[in-house]
Parts: structure tokens; sequence; C-alpha cells
């Protein structure tokens, strides 16, 4: 059978204005590199030629504006970009090229498409690149197109005036976001904390603590939940922190990933008619985690290949070894769950609990979302299951009743997350022996979940689904696998939404879940009904 070249889902184009590195480890080189790993089709105008190898730059050639807006111009017209990635804009005539042809391509909006900046100024070691007068001309004519801003520490410096550390980087951070308009801002190696060197094998750099990005944004929707970022309260992201000085080219290869990222959702979220789905949502926060976690793996991996310190790495998307986590790592995590059972019922009262759990249930999260005596109500479930062999109750959202009255888990939701952790209520249920499973729906909420250290994380709804009104869109199969691969071993995986058939709790667990979530189909059922739907969603799960 052919397949027409229309029915192909198209590669999101995304743009490099950068340097070229002729030492091949930053620049448009890296650039081009991440782009294929992220899944991008990359296109370049080059700013400046470099002699340059890795121990120095004996020369910068710039090349005429006329001919920097003719390379812009003859890729916007034949093919038009899902995103950019802005690096070295070495000179005032160079950023006024730029600057012009951003205002001419964004006059009738941006329509979905994505700006990342990466302003190279302050090199590493703390020398300045471009003069103060092209850091004002690159605020003033390129900040206000950038969706996010990517300077590293010395250049968060440089942008503020004072020395950025720990300490006061939330601070440099909001003054950054007020600079020209840019939507939101990481501030890279705002933290490091030195830890315990860790071997991590043959072919990989020690980790030796953590390295700590601070991302704070001004455009990302913000619901409540501890990955959101309110326009003057940011997030930390956190991840390992290698003992290499292979690290030319992290900068480029951080904000060309993000960039990317932002690209390919831009054109999913096109190929399906603009309804959420993907683990990025389109959100900034999101495609920062993945171009962290994409640049630690190569930080990981990076060699020495010449007299001075070597590239970053290219291996393709990040392993749950460098996914970042989201603010502090509880320093105690919440205990596994010990033969989770391969379906979980979810009920939203007391009665069809009872039938569940008579007729053979052995993992039960009752949802109740009446009014009237909710801790009545959970003391009665919880001394319905208890003592029956094998049943384990967990509690949706009510998470001191649970404590109160001796539930076996809780479930939380991103949004009530933020509260309980507020409340002391983690530390809480940890002292009680509780067990804790945490819904995530996208890469910022399972950095959340990384840093809580759960006893299970969820993912959904994987389909659609109509049980709930969601703020997500249909996860799918692909992600389901994605999520196995990120998820430490020793924490189960649960999946939910729109599980409403046999087949599709297979190809669930086929993909790597260890347990399916069940809403509805033991809802209006008789007890004898209800026994014989356990039984059999029970035996077509034990099979998979």
């Amino acid at each position: 059978m052919s397949i027409s070249l229309n029915q192909i889902p198209r590669k999101p184009i995304i743009y490099s204005i950068a340097g070229s590195d002729s030492g091949g480890g930053a620049g448009i080189q890296a650039d081009l590199h991440t782009i294929r790993d992220m899944g991008g089709f990359g296109c370049t105008a080059v700013t400046a030629l470099t002699a340059q190898n890795s121990v120095g730059v004996p020369g910068v050639h710039a090349p005429p504006p006329a001919f920097l807006r003719l390379q812009l111009d003859t890729l916007s017209s034949d093919l038009p970009f899902d995103a950019i990635k802005i690096g070295m804009l070495g000179d005032p005539a160079t950023i006024n090229t730029v600057g012009d042809w951003l205002d001419d391509v964004m006059k009738d909006g941006k329509k979905g498409r994505k700006v990342v900046l990466d302003p190279v100024m302050i090199a590493t070691s703390g020398a300045r690149l471009i003069t103060e007068d092209c850091q004002d001309l690159l605020v003033s004519r390129i900040f206000k197109h950038a969706d996010i801003v990517t300077p590293n520490v010395h250049e968060a410096s440089a942008l503020c005036g004072y020395p950025v550390n720990s300490g006061n980087v939330a601070k440099a951070a909001s003054e950054i976001l007020a600079m020209g308009g840019c939507g939101s801002v990481v501030v890279k190696g705002g933290h490091m904390d030195e830890g315990e060197r860790i071997d991590n094998g043959v072919g990989r750099n020690d980790t030796i603590g953590v390295a700590g990005d601070y991302y704070l944004s001004k455009t990302d929707e913000s619901t409540g939940r501890v990955c959101d970022c309110t326009g003057t309260t940011g997030v930390w992201l956190n991840g390992p922190r290698y003992d290499t000085s292979n690290t030319h080219g992290t900068g480029c290869s951080m904000s060309s990933a993000i960039a990317t990222c932002m690209g390919v959702e831009r054109v999913r979220i096109e190929r399906i008619g603009g309804v959420k789905g993907g683990m990025l949502e389109g959100s900034g926060m999101d495609a920062v985690v993945a171009g962290k976690g994409y640049v630690a793996r190569g930080i990981e991996g990076g060699v020495k290949i010449g007299h001075g310190p070597g590239p970053v790495g290219h291996f393709g998307a990040m392993q749950r070894r460098h996914m970042p986590w989201v603010g502090d790592m509880e320093e105690e995590g919440f205990k596994g769950v010990e033969g989770l059972d391969g379906v979980l019922f979810v009920v939203g009262d007391l009665e069809t609990l009872r039938k569940v759990v008579d007729g053979g249930g052995k993992e039960v999260q009752l949802r109740y979302k009446g009014k009237g005596d909710v801790s009545g109500i959970i003391r009665e479930a919880v001394e319905y299951c208890r003592g029956k062999d094998g049943v384990r109750l967990w509690i949706n959202d009510f998470y001191e009743e649970a404590i109160e009255h001796g539930a076996d888990g809780v479930h939380l939701g991103q949004e009530d997350l933020r509260g309980v952790m507020e409340k002391g209520g983690l530390k809480r249920m940890r002292e009680k022996g509780i067990l804790l499973g945490i819904s995530t729906h996208c890469l910022s909420e399972l950095g959340v979940a990384k840093s809580v250290r759960p006893s299970y994380i969820s993912l959904g709804p994987v389909f659609g689904t109509t049980s709930k009104k969601v703020e997500f869109g249909m996860r799918g199969l692909e992600m389901v696998e994605r999520w196995r691969e990120l998820i430490d071993d020793d924490t189960k995986f649960m999946v939910i939404g729109g599980i409403n058939d046999f087949e599709k709790g297979k190809l669930c667990k086929e993909k790597g879940a260890d347990c399916v979530a069940v809403l509805g189909v033991v809802k209006n059922k008789t007890y004898e009904e209800t026994e014989e739907v356990v039984k059999e969603w029970r035996r077509e799960m034990f099979e998979v």
C-alpha cells in the first residue's frame, strides 16, 4: 500500500539564527545536531563565521547585513518556521538586521510560532563577548519577540548590573522579564550544590551534586500547580551536576532544544485541530524541562576531543536519570506499593465501593464529589475495607480524612498537591505510613512528582473521556510508553482515562503501565453484575 506524502505529518521547521563554530561544538553546528535529535528540521541563517577550535577563537567575520537579510528572506519565502532559536548577534548591524526581519515576519502576529533567545554576551569564563551598547540594543530590538530568554548566570549578571547568585536569582529573573517585553526567562546555573560523587559507569561522567536553573514566566497559564509561575514567583528546575569541563555548546544546545520542543508542539496541535494532548502542552516550562534533560544527557557523555574543553554530546532525548525535578527533592520518599493489582476501580459512593470489594476488587479508589459528611463517609469506607483480604483503599483528595481514619493511600491531583505541601501534609502522610499517588499530564508535572517521590505516578487521560471535565486532552499510548521510560523502576506507574474496554487496558499494560484505573465500568450494576465485571477485568489485566 502506497502512502501519499500529504499523509505524512510534516516535521517542524526550526531556524537557527546564530554563529558558525568551525570547531563543531557550539553555534549552528550544535543547533543542527540538537534540532535533529529533538524531532525538527533545521535551517540556518549564519550571523558570524568564526575561526575556532577547542582552545580559542582567533577570528570572527560577520557577513554583510544585506546578505544576512537575504538568508532570512530566502528561508521564510519557502520554508516557513515553526520556531526560531537566536544565538550570537555580535554587532549593532547584525542585531538591527535580525530585529527588522522579526518585525516584518511577526507584524501579523506570531500565530503559535515561538522564538527562543540565547543572549550570547558573556563566556562561561566570564569574559564579555559583546559591548554594553550591543547588549542594550539586543534588549530593545530582540527581547520583545522572545518567548523565552535563556541567559547563563554571567549574562544575567550583565543584564541586571550586579552579580547574580542563588540568593537573588528570583529578583534578577523578574528584572530580566521586565526588559523589552520577553515572555519567560530561564537563568541557567543559578544554583549549584556539591554532593556525593556517584560513578555513573563507563562512558559517563560522574555526578557531584545538583545543578539548578530558575524559570519565571508571565505567559504560561497558571492553575495553582507546584510547577506554575505567577509572573512574580518562579520555579527551580534541578538536575544532576556532572564533574566535567566538556561542556562546550551547552547554552546553544539547550536553547535550540527548547525551540524545537515548542515547534514540535505547534505542529502537533496543528495536525489535530488545536486540541491539547502532548507531553509539552505548548508550555514554555515543559519545553525547558525537556531541554534541560537533553543537555544533561549530553554533558554526562561529553568527551574531550581537542586540547581544550570538549563539546556537549548529542545522544537524543533524555533518559530517566537526566529528568529534571521541580523544586526541592523530598529527603524521604513514600513507601512503595507492594503487590499492586493490575486494575484499580474508581468509585464515587459507598454502595458501589461495597459492591466492588465484595466482588473481589483489590485496589479501590473513593473519588467522592458529593456534599455532606465527607469524614463520615471516608470512615465508613475505611471500616468496610479493613480486614478484607488484600483490599487496598485509596482516597482521592481528602488527605486529612484519610490520615484521621487510616486509609491505605491517598491520590492527589497537581492542583491539590501545592496546598498539601504547604500544610505539611506530605510529612504527616509519610509518618502514618500512608501511600501516595500523584496525577501527571505533562513533563513539568512529572518533574514535580519526581521531587515528591510518591508510591505511584499516574498519567491521564490516556484516551478520550467524559467522566470528568479535564484541562488536558488525550495523552495517547506513545506517551504511556515514554512515561514508563522516565519513571523510576521502584515507582509504580498507573494510567487512567477512557479505559473502558479490555483491549485499551491491555494496550496500556503492554506499553509499560503497572496498573490501569477504570471508571464507570461498575456504575449502576447489581451485586452479581459487579462481581462478574470485577472478575473479568482482573483476569484480563492479569494475563498481560
